[in-house]
C-alpha cells in the first residue's frame, strides 16, 4: 500500500524513495510472512520497525525538509508502526505531524484512520476516512473503502444499519478494483456479519474463495481468509472443504494452532458420529415421501414435518451436533443420523423429542490421508422448532475470527 505514496522531486527525494521502499518491505513482512509462533513474528516485526525509525531519524534532518517532504517522512514513520499487530501511540503521533505539514495528503489521512481504528477510536477514524476520501484518486479508492468497511465490522454490537454500511463499502471496493483480495475478503466478512441465511452465506463463501484465489495467483498466503472460509464451510456442512482450508491455513501460518484444532475436531466428530450410528445409518431417498419422515428425505430441502429423539450430543461450538434417531415405526424406527443446529437452543439435549416442520438434509463427507467418512446430516437453520411438545426460541450466533491486524 505505502509503495504507492508519491515522492515529488526535491533535494531529499532519493533518500525518501529508499525510505519508502524499506517501509514497503516492512509492510510486506507483516502481511505475508508467518513464523512458528505469533510472538516470534511480533518480536521480529517490532525490531524491524524500531531499527527503521532510529536509522531514518538519524539519516534525515527533519528541520531541513520542506513541509511536503516532512509530511512524507512522518507518514512513512507512522505507517510502519501501523504494521505492528497492536496499536502503538507513536503511529498517531507521527501521522498527526504528517497531516499538520500537508493537509491534503491522502496517505497521511488514510494511515491516521488505520491507526485510529487500531486504537478503537472509531469517531476519529470515521473523520480521518472522510478526509482521506476528499483527496483519494480512483486507483486508491479500493484500499480506502476496504479499511473503512473493517472499521464498521469492528464496532461493538453493531446495528443492522452499521453492518449494511460495511457491506456497501466492501461492494464499492470490489467494484473499484475486482483484483483487490482485501476488498473481496472484506465483502465476505461483512456478509457473514449481517446474515446467516443460506443465500448470504453462499455469497460470503464466494467472496472469501475469490480473495484466496487472487492470493494463490500471486503465490502469496492468506491464512486468515482460509480459516474463516473453513469456518463457513463447516457451518454449511462442507466438511471436506473446511478440512482442506484449515490444513492449508496452518501450512501457510504455522502459528495458527486454531486451524489444527479445527481440522482435528472435524475428523473426530464425523468418526465418532459414524461409530455411534453403527449399523443403523439412515440413507437418503431418491423421492420425498412425507409418510416416512426422516426415512423419506432427499438431499436438500424437505417440505414436510419430521420428528426424532436426540440420542447424544457433541461438545462443540456452533453449529451444535447431535446423534438422532427416528421414533416412528412407519418412519424407519431406529434409523440414525447426524443433526446440526446453526443456532443455540438450550432445550436441545439428550433424550429430547424434536419436531421440525421442514428439514434440510445433506450427505456429509470427509476424506483424510488415511480414512474416508460419510453420513447423513439433518440441519436446523432457524425458524420454528418444537422440543418435548413446546415451541422454543433459538438464540446465539456464530462468532467469526477477529480481523484486526
Amino acid at each position: 500500500m505505502i509503495h504507492q505514496l508519491p515522492i515529488p522531486e526535491s533535494e531529499y527525494s532519493n533518500q525518501l524513495q529508499k525510505m519508502k521502499a524499506q517501509a514497503a518491505q516492512i509492510q510486506d513482512f507483516a502481511e505475508y510472512s508467518y513464523l512458528q509462533t505469533p510472538w516470534a513474528k511480533t518480536n521480529q516485526l517490532t525490531e524491524k520497525v524500531q531499527q527503521f525509525v532510529e536509522e531514518w531519524r538519524a539519516q534525515l534532518n527533519e528541520s531541513a525538509l520542506s513541509n511536503s517532504d516532512r509530511s512524507i517522512f512522518f507518514t512513512l514513520l507512522g505507517a510502519v508502526f501501523n504494521a505492528l499487530p497492536s496499536y502503538n501511540e507513536l503511529s498517531t503521533n507521527f501521522l498527526t505531524q504528517a497531516v499538520r505539514y500537508d493537509q491534503q495528503s491522502f496517505f497521511a489521512y488514510l494511515q491516521l484512520a488505520i491507526s485510529s481504528t487500531k486504537a478503537k477510536n472509531f469517531r476519529r477514524a470515521e473523520l480521518m476516512f472522510e478526509l482521506a476520501h476528499r483527496f483519494a484518486t480512483p486507483p486508491l479508492l479500493s484500499q480506502l473503502l476496504s479499511y473503512q468497511s473493517l472499521l464498521y465490522r469492528l464496532y461493538q454490537n453493531p446495528s443492522v444499519e452499521v453492518l449494511n454500511k460495511a457491506v456497501q463499502l466492501s461492494r464499492e471496493a470490489v467494484e473499484q478494483n475486482p483484483n483487490d483480495e482485501r476488498a473481496w475478503f472484506g465483502l465476505g466478512m461483512s456478509l457473514l456479519k449481517i446474515s446467516s441465511s443460506e443465500n448470504e452465506l453462499a455469497k460470503a463463501g464466494n467472496s472469501l474463495r475469490k480473495a484466496i484465489t487472487i492470493r494463490e495467483q500471486q503465490k502469496k498466503p492468506y491464512p486468515d481468509a482460509r480459516f474463516n472460509y473453513g469456518m463457513l464451510c463447516r457451518l454449511r456442512l462442507d466438511f471436506q472443504q473446511a478440512y482442506d482450508q484449515f490444513k492449508q491455513a496452518h501450512v501457510e501460518d504455522p502459528s495458527l494452532t486454531q486451524a489444527v484444532v479445527r481440522y482435528n475436531e472435524l475428523e473426530t466428530l464425523i468418526s465418532a458420529a459414524i461409530g455411534r450410528i453403527s449399523g443403523r445409518m439412515l440413507e437418503i431417498g431418491v423421492f420425498q415421501d412425507p409418510s416416512k419422515g426422516l426415512f423419506g428425505m432427499v438431499c436438500g430441502k424437505n417440505n414436510f414435518q419430521v420428528s426424532f429423539r436426540i440420542l447424544s450430543k457433541f461438545d462443540s461450538q456452533l453449529p451444535q451436533f447431535f446423534i438422532i434417531q427416528s421414533i416412528d415405526e412407519k418412519q424407519g424406527k431406529n434409523q440414525r443420523c447426524l443433526f446440526s443446529s446453526n443456532l443455540a437452543v438450550r432445550e436441545l439435549d439428550v433424550g429430547a423429542v424434536v419436531v421440525l416442520p421442514e428439514v434440510f438434509a445433506k450427505v456429509v463427507q470427509l476424506k483424510t490421508k488415511g480414512q474416508s467418512y460419510q453420513c447423513v446430516c439433518v440441519c436446523f437453520e432457524g425458524g420454528q422448532i418444537n422440543v418435548n411438545g413446546n415451541d422454543v426460541q433459538a438464540a446465539g450466533k456464530v462468532v467469526w475470527q477477529s480481523e484486526l491486524q
